[in-house]
Formats: structure tokens, C-alpha cells, sequence
């Protein structure tokens, strides 16, 4: 009787909080927002107003940001620290990502080399992270990789989205490859782990 009583009282408290509305909510950027800190607020419903109303650095909606249950749902799932003007908000990131080993050479993997390092299992814009470089396309990369091999995919975006896959290809690890483009046509790739 009393584990029946016990379980009548839990469903009755999960339905009076159904009804009183979420205790939290999150605010997270989409891709199109381009404020120089692209943060998820999450908290109180009334505080996170509160933010999409008076914070000038926080992406606002329709058009930069989205409410969502929570920042881990839409992968912000490292906390940073609480806002510092609206104290109650927390403010949540995307983990850091893995970065790849990329040395490209104007020779056969000799003379004239130059080090990247793109994330690994993150999408990237090459003109934001290497502005005017002309080793890189214009377009949204995403690089995967295995034990053996990188796999490199191009998107159709330009702002770090990943939307629209045209192309892409596969090449071996620690191996001297290429011609590609100018300046640097050859390369090789090391990954930090399997990833």
C-alpha cells in the first residue's frame, strides 16, 4: 500500500510541474549569428527574456538564435560560467574540438611547408579561420577521421554549417600525398586520436 501511495504522490508532483511550464530554458545560436561569442544561455524562462531583451552579445530570434529545452541539447554541452551581468543565466559552449596535423609543401612533402590545423569532427569555414589564405577553398569543410585514413567532406555553405555536401574525398594518414592546388600541392595529415 505504501509503495502504491508513494507512486500516486510522484505522479501527481511530475503533472503539477508539467503544468507550471519548463523551470529552464535555453537560448542558442544558429549558424547565421556572427556576435564574437557565440554562447547558449540557459535559465529561468523570465531571466532568459530578460537576455534576448538587454544583452548586446547575445544572439537574438528568429534569425541568429532558437529556444530550446536545454544548451546540451543542441550540443553546448561544456559550461563556461554564470553571465556576469545576468548572474542567474548559465552560459554554455561546444566542446573544443580535435585538431588535425595538416603540413602542406610547395615540393614533394619538402620545401615550403606550411602547418594547419583544422578541427577534427567539427565543421569549419577555412576563409574564417585563415582569412585570405589562398591554400583554401570559399567553402564549409568537415573532416572525419579513422585509424588509417582522413575523410575530408565540402559543403555547399559558407559560414561554418556544414549544409548542402558537394564533394569530398579520402586520403591515407601519414603519407605523402597530392598534387593539389597551389601554393603548397602536397601534404600530409597525422589525427590527434580515432575519432
Amino acid at each position: 500500500m505504501l509503495l502504491t501511495e508513494l507512486l500516486l504522490l510522484c505522479a501527481s508532483l511530475a503533472a503539477a510541474a508539467a503544468a507550471a511550464g519548463p523551470t529552464t530554458v535555453a537560448l542558442a545560436p544558429l549558424p547565421a549569428c556572427h556576435k564574437p561569442l557565440r554562447l547558449c544561455y540557459q535559465g529561468a524562462p523570465a531571466d532568459i527574456q530578460r537576455v534576448q531583451t538587454a544583452d548586446p552579445l547575445a544572439c537574438k530570434p528568429p534569425t541568429d538564435a532558437r529556444l530550446v529545452p536545454s544548451c546540451a541539447a543542441v550540443g553546448f554541452s561544456h559550461y563556461v560560467s554564470n553571465d556576469p551581468v545576468f548572474k542567474a543565466v548559465g552560459l554554455w559552449s561546444k566542446p573544443v574540438a580535435r585538431n588535425e596535423s595538416m603540413e602542406v609543401c610547395s615540393g614533394k612533402c619538402s620545401g615550403d611547408c606550411k602547418v594547419y590545423r583544422p578541427p577534427v569532427g567539427a565543421c569549419y569555414s577555412p576563409p574564417l579561420l585563415w582569412p585570405g589564405d589562398v591554400q583554401w577553398g570559399a567553402f564549409d569543410t568537415l573532416d572525419r577521421c579513422n585509424a588509417t585514413h582522413l575523410d575530408r567532406s565540402f559543403f555547399g555553405s559558407t559560414n561554418g554549417s556544414c549544409t548542402e555536401r558537394t564533394d569530398g574525398f579520402s586520403l591515407p594518414l601519414h603519407t605523402c600525398v597530392g598534387p593539389f592546388g597551389k601554393p603548397r600541392p602536397w601534404g600530409k595529415f597525422a589525427c590527434p586520436t580515432v575519432l
